[in-house]
C-alpha cells in the first residue's frame, strides 16, 4: 500500500471517530432529556458505531478508489483500535461490551466495503447543444 491509501484509511478512521463522538453527544442529550430509555442505550450505541464506521469507510473507499473491501475492513480496524485506546486511556481498561462494539464496527466497515465493491456503471455523457433557438 502506498502512502495515499494509508492516509485515506487514517482519514476515514478519524472521520468515523468524529461522527461517533457527535452521535454519542446526541445520544447523551436524548438520555438526559429522557427521550431515550436507559435500557435502549446499548442498542443505540451499537447503531451509532455501525453508522460511524460505515460513513468513515465509505469516505476512505472513495478516496482510494480500489480494493473496496480491504479498505473498508482496514478503516474499521483502525477505528476500533482508536476506540480501544480511548477506553484504555479514559476508563482504566474496563472493556465492557468489547465484543459487541467490535462486531458493530466490523459490520459497518464490511458493509461499506461491499457497497463500494459493486460494479459501477459508466456515466452517459450527453453532448450539450449550445445553439440558442
Amino acid at each position: 500500500m502506498n502512502s495515499k491509501k494509508i492516509l485515506s484509511v487514517l482519514f476515514g478512521a478519524l472521520t468515523s471517530l468524529g461522527v461517533f463522538l457527535l452521535l454519542a453527544l446526541v445520544l447523551t442529550w436524548l438520555v438526559t432529556r429522557e427521550m431515550l430509555p436507559v435500557g435502549q442505550v446499548r442498542k443505540a450505541v451499537w447503531a451509532a458505531l455501525v453508522l460511524a464506521a460505515l460513513l468513515g469507510a465509505l469516505l476512505a473507499e472513495k478516496r482510494v478508489g480500489q480494493m473496496a473491501l480491504l479498505t473498508g475492513a482496514a478503516t474499521a480496524l483502525v477505528f476500533f483500535l482508536a476506540l480501544l485506546s480511548g477506553t484504555a486511556l479514559f476508563f482504566n481498561g474496563q472493556y465492557a461490551g468489547l465484543l459487541g462494539n467490535g462486531f458493530s464496527v466490523l459490520a459497518g466497515g464490511l458493509t461499506a466495503g461491499l457497497l463500494g465493491a459493486r460494479e459501477k456503471r459508466p456515466r452517459k455523457h450527453r453532448r450539450k447543444n449550445y445553439v440558442s433557438r
